[in-house]
């Protein structure tokens, strides 16, 4: 423990800090009987135990014990009281440069470390360095980097470095800077590898994949051996993608112009021909050549030459053809196509025999017209009289649902009316305007029904006025003109006489107004019209569309 000294403190030292003080001092110290280690003593207390601290020293006093070995040879400690040496281990400057030699008596000129007989062992984040710089030759490991370097100070084509397997060198680095597996030849090429090549994340099946060679002799080629899969020679190169994996070409395009392409050389002894035929191109928009790299644009597939296949060739999209087009199965191609060249059809079925539909129309032994659904084409509807729920392949109800992209309408329970427009979608105008749906459940009636007699109740209510209360009277506008109770009429200069009256000079005709007593309800009434079913005989089928 340290010492405390009141000046650091501060303040008076503790019984405790004293004790430590004291404990901590030396107050004895003895030399070994060998000379070899002195032993320094301090008192305990009662928070530091007594102790002793051993300081070895140099055991050569220049007596005893004396140095062991031969010259030249490194000492070593053998026990407490001897030194030791060994022949194995040699300090040799001979040559003028001091040098340390394991397992031999003398180094070579020029020399600092010679090993003979043994390994040398590194141990991770130690350095062996060769060179007297950095710019020098070097085999470095260890250090922060624990980088493995190894830097030939000579470019020179025969300043090598080599590793070997006995006497086959297995891997080669030139002075000039090629690399070489197996001894292969170093005019070939900067980096030259005989044998395969595995390479994956891990060397499991799951992500382990090989690039190899292979020759007739290789029982893994099926067929290989009397029945070659390959016309010419047999051998080539594989690149086998991992166990239940892909292989992928990648292209980064930046102009849509990159590609993936196959081209070949014509036939040449050279071992490095001049490449000038197109075998197959595969654009980075997706379009793909074969014999060519002009690939004709909105076609997926351009050919230049013949195809030639056994079975069936279908094509969705469109496909150009420049040359002849052979096979003995189906061609089947649901959008356009353009042949420049020969077709040659070794069969087409008859339209009573096929179960896909997807076949050619023949007539007269000549090929008319490529339809699809033999002969509705997709977006075709027919009426179907068979069940519901057994529609052919290809087939949907038309119902307003979806299929492969295509929209059926939905004829459920409708009427079809044909068309008056010569473009766009189908319409009619038997409304009034262009329109594709219309009509309606509810109907109406017109003409002369039967004549009906309304009774009193079914009459509005109303009444009728009339003049009552007529007096004759004479020369009396006064009253006569505004003092009855409803008018006067004026009927002079013929006299009359009025009932009951010898007077023959009355000239006007007094009256009011009576009204009669309310008549009618104005209650409801019916007409009577002769009813029918106006629907024509019908039978019910179903409209179905081909939907693809």
């Amino acid at each position: 423990m340290a010492i405390t000294l009141r000046s650091n403190k501060g303040t008076a030292l503790t019984y405790n800090e004293l004790d430590v003080n004291f404990s901590s001092v030396f107050y004895s110290a003895s030399l070994s009987s060998d000379l070899s280690q002195l032993s320094l003593y301090y008192t305990g207390s009662a928070v530091q135990s007594a102790s002793t601290i051993n300081i070895p020293l140099n055991p050569y006093t220049g007596s005893q014990p004396e140095v062991a070995g031969n010259v030249g040879e490194l000492q070593f400690k053998l026990n407490p009281t001897q030194f030791g040496g060994a022949s194995a281990i040699v300090y040799d400057n001979s040559t003028g440069v001091d040098a340390l030699v394991l397992g031999a008596t003398t180094a070579a000129t020029g020399e600092k470390l010679r090993v003979e007989g043994g390994d040398v062992y590194l141990k991770d984040g130690s350095d062996f360095k060769i060179g007297t710089d950095s710019a020098n030759a070097t085999i470095t490991y260890g250090g922060t980097t624990k980088d493995l370097v190894l830097r030939n100070n000579f470019s020179d084509s025969n300043a090598n470095i080599e590793l070997y397997n006995g006497i086959t060198p297995l891997l080669t680095v030139t002075g000039d800077g090629k690399v070489l597996h197996r001894g292969a030849a170093n005019t070939l090429g900067d980096f030259v590898i005989s044998g395969s090549i595995i390479f994956g994340k891990d060397h499991g099946n799951n992500y382990r994949s090989k690039l190899f060679t292979w020759d007739s002799g290789n029982t893994r080629i099926e067929n290989n051996v009397g029945a070659n899969l390959l016309p010419g020679n047999e051998r080539g190169i594989i690149l086998e993608g991992p166990h239940n994996a892909h292989i992928l070409m990648g292209i980064q395009s930046t102009t849509g112009n990159e590609s993936f392409s196959i081209v070949s050389a014509p036939p040449s002894s050279s071992a490095e021909p001049t490449y000038n035929k197109m075998v197959a191109h595969f654009a980075a928009d997706g379009n793909i050549g074969i014999g060519t790299s002009a690939t004709v644009t909105g076609n997926v597939l351009t050919v230049i030459g013949k195809i030639t296949g056994s079975d069936d060739i279908n094509i969705d999209g469109k496909a150009t053809f420049s040359g002849d087009i052979s096979g003995s199965g189906e061609l089947y191609v649901s959008q356009s196509a353009t042949i420049s060249g020969s077709l040659t059809v070794n069969s087409i079925d008859n339209a009573s025999s096929a179960t896909n539909y997807n076949f050619l129309v023949q007539q007269n032994n000549d090929v008319v017209k490529q339809v699809n659904a033999a002969p509705i084409p997709q977006g075709g509807i027919i009426m179907w009289s068979g069940a519901v729920q057994s529609l052919p392949s290809g087939w949907n109800l038309c119902n307003g649902s979806t299929y492969n992209s295509v929209v059926t309408p939905d004829l459920r329970n409708k009427f079809v009316v044909a068309s008056n427009n010569t473009t766009g979608t189908p319409t009619t105008t038997i409304s009034g305007s262009a329109v594709s749906t219309g009509g309606n459940t509810n109907h109406d009636h017109y003409g002369t029904v039967n004549s009906t007699t309304l009774t009193s109740t079914q009459i509005p209510s109303h009444n009728h006025s009339y003049k009552d209360s007529y007096y004759i009277e004479y020369n009396n506008p006064g009253q006569g003109s505004g003092g009855t109770i409803g008018g006067a009429d004026y009927v002079g200069p013929t006299q009359y006489k009025g009932s009951g009256d010898s007077d023959g000079d009355n000239r006007w005709v007094y009256w009011r107004t009576g009204t009669t007593t309310n008549q009618g309800s104005g209650q409801g009434h019916n007409h009577t019209i002769t009813t029918s079913y106006h629907v024509p005989t019908f039978y019910s089928l179903a409209f179905i569309m081909y939907t693809g």
